[in-house]
This record gives structure tokens, C-alpha cells and sequence, in this order.
């Protein structure tokens, strides 16, 4: 069994950090949808990782709008069934919107 079987996890951001954490918890069991602005990088980490036996899946989401939040929530949920165990944060969160946002996020996701 590893680390992270039957986790569920959202990490915004395709990048730096956030491309190393999603690739860190699909390897380690979790499934994992990774999105962000950058559709280069979301292609160029969905080709990375396709073919390499993980559960990850790469889609596009600004954190600024609610409803692509929403969106990728739902898409999350359809995709990989159950709950999400944990929503992961960009890296830098510049506005209070934003970062109230990811907040209310990560609390209801362990209601």
C-alpha cells in the first residue's frame, strides 16, 4: 500500500512547487487533478506523467474565479468519486480574495 492510496487531491498550480507536489502524491497513490492558468505547463505535466501508471489529470482553472473553482471541484469529484481529501494551495496566493477562498476550500474539504 502507499503513502497516499485512496486520497484525493486538487493542486492548483502546474509549475515550480505545485508541479512537484502533484507529481509527489500521484506517485504516492494519491489521485491527483493539477490545474492552472499556464496551458503550456499543463500540457507539457500532462504529457509527463501520462503513461506512467499514476492517477493524474491536468486542467486548466483560475483560482481567482469561483465558478472555474467550482468547476474543477465538480470535475474532480466525477472523475475520481468520493471526496477530495485535500485541496493544495498555489504557492503564491497575492490576494485576499484568493486566499479566502483556498481557506473556506481546504476547511470544507475535511467537513
Amino acid at each position: 500500500m502507499k503513502e497516499f492510496d485512496g486520497k484525493v487531491a486538487i493542486v492548483t498550480g502546474t509549475t515550480g512547487i505545485a508541479r512537484g507536489i502533484a507529481i509527489r502524491l500521484a506517485s504516492a497513490g494519491a489521485r491527483v487533478m493539477a490545474c492552472g492558468v499556464d496551458a503550456a505547463a499543463n500540457r507539457e505535466l500532462q504529457r509527463e506523467t501520462d503513461g506512467k501508471g499514476i492517477a493524474l489529470r491536468v486542467d486548466s482553472c483560475d483560482v481567482s474565479r469561483p465558478e472555474q473553482v467550482q468547476a474543477i471541484i465538480a470535475s474532480t469529484i466525477e472523475k475520481y468519486g468520493g471526496s477530495i481529501s485535500s485541496p493544495i494551495p498555489p504557492p503564491s496566493t497575492r490576494s485576499e480574495m484568493r486566499w479566502r477562498l483556498i481557506q473556506k476550500l481546504g476547511i470544507d474539504a475535511w467537513r
